[in-house]
């Protein structure tokens, strides 16, 4: 399954997804290694998707030295490297200025028109009426493309209206939105100002954690509301009967104890709430991570999870079995695996 969907679909990401130790080039290139492409062909195939996007002069930069856009071309072009049929783009242009944003919307057009490929765009820039042959508005109030004060009125507006407001944010300019919300949700990779007014924040940097994150409210307030309640009903059980004087001390205390107990107990139980069923994605893997049928270890070069069955190759270390995403990973490795290990910087 995992297979079929790296050939027939590929994802465009609004934080891009480019792995930090890597050239713009090495990231095209990974995805061709992993689906067990030859490297050179590889090599030749992500030097001319980079050449379509303009970026023939930056491909041995890495993602710390490219622009926003161009990092987001790097990602269009590594999504093209299998020859997907449907390229589901996420908030692609969130990231973006608007010069850069209406380039990349070109891009996905263009590659949809000329490539007679399928691109499902995701998002609420209003820009994606220009460039879409179908829209589908998913819910009943669409609010785009507002300055950061018009946002603040936007939610005290719902406010006076007597709605409960959630506002999920990642930039400075999302700061007076997330103070002025009832909770404020910030993203782990936004910047320090939304994390700094945000009350939640998401340190994976995965948008489905803010379901998590409700379903763990309410978890906590049910535990809140059964602690006062067995907490009152001892309390309302013994008092009276101590009064006449018809309880030990003895068996008071012993209801006193029993009583912290069953909270304590009860709020322990927490940690077993199912805070990701129903209603959130997961991951193909993920099933068969908890079953135990998959063995994931980092590459040690680029960070990826790998596993450790289906490796493009491994190494032993230092009595340490080291395995890799790609030819490419495996060979710079070897050509200095101190680099990469006791405490070496990644990817130098």
């Amino acid at each position: 399954m995992n297979h079929v969907r790296r050939r027939l679909v590929e994802f465009l990401f609004q934080s891009f997804k480019l792995l930090s130790a890597l050239s713009a080039q090495e990231n095209v290139e990974v995805v061709m290694n992993m689906a067990g492409i030859p490297s050179k062909q590889a090599t030749a195939r992500a030097q001319d998707l980079l050449a379509s996007m303009g970026l023939s002069g930056r491909a041995k930069h890495k993602p710390a030295e490219l622009s926003g856009g161009e990092k987001q071309r790097v990602a269009l072009a590594r999504a093209l490297a299998n020859e997907p049929a449907l390229i589901l783009a996420e908030e692609p242009t969130a990231n973006l200025d608007s010069q850069r944003g209406r380039e990349v919307m070109t891009l996905l057009r263009t590659i949809a028109k000329e490539q007679g490929r399928t691109v499902v765009i995701v998002g609420h820039d209003a820009r994606i009426r220009e460039v879409a042959d179908h829209v589908l508005w998913m819910i009943d109030r669409v609010i785009a493309e507002v300055l950061p004060v018009e946002k603040e009125r936007v939610i005290r507006r719902l406010q006076q209206q007597g709605e409960i407001v959630g506002m999920v944010g990642d930039g400075v300019n999302d700061a007076p939105a997330l103070a002025a919300a009832d909770i404020g949700i910030a993203i782990g990779s936004g910047s320090d100002v939304a994390k700094e007014t945000g009350r939640i924040i998401l340190i994976k940097d995965d948008i489905r954690d803010v379901v998590t994150s409700i379903r763990l409210s309410r978890a906590t307030m049910r535990k809140i509301k059964q602690t006062l309640f067995w907490a009152l009903a001892y309390n309302s059980a013994a008092i009276p009967i101590a009064a006449v004087g018809l309880l030990n001390p003895i068996i008071a205390a012993a209801a006193m104890a029993l009583s912290s107990l069953s909270v304590i107990v009860n709020s322990a139980l927490l940690k077993g709430a199912r805070l990701s069923d129903a209603g959130v994605v997961r991951t193909v893997e993920e099933p068969e991570r908890k079953e135990g049928k998959v063995t994931l270890t980092k590459d040690p070069v680029c960070g990826m999870e790998v596993d450790q069955k289906k490796a493009a190759g491994q190494y032993r270390h230092d009595g340490k079995t080291c395995s890799f995403c790609s030819t490419k990973c495996h060979l710079r490795f070897k050509e200095n695996p101190k680099a990469y290990v006791n405490g070496g910087s990644r990817g130098s």
